[in-house]
């Protein structure tokens, strides 16, 4: 009887420590590799200099749009000049006009 009794004892320590270190594993296991963990925290970080890099190049074509845009001004345009572009652009003329095309 005694000796189911030391049993008993040592066999209660033992599964506390093995439920203690596989709950400890579980956590440090979520901690790494979890929805929160450091692995997913690195992508995020990683996420947000590809982002961080995409909006500085919008940001420099929306800069370009704008200086061209500005540029578009009535005092800074000649209104015949901004026929003739027009009209080369989209490929119009005026039935009196006359067209020579160059090859």
């Amino acid at each position: 009887m005694v000796v189911k009794r030391r049993f008993r004892g040592i066999g209660f320590f033992i599964a506390l420590y093995v439920a203690s270190f596989g709950a400890a594993g579980f956590f440090i296991h979520e901690a790494q590799s979890g929805n929160r963990g450091t692995e997913r925290n690195a992508a995020i970080q990683a996420d947000v200099l590809k982002l961080e890099s995409e909006l500085e190049a919008v940001k420099r074509q929306r800069f370009e749009i704008e200086r061209r845009n500005s540029q578009l001004s009535l005092q800074s345009l000649d209104a015949d000049f901004l026929d003739e572009r027009a009209r080369s652009v989209l490929n119009v003329a005026n039935p009196n006009e006359v067209v020579i095309l160059f090859r």
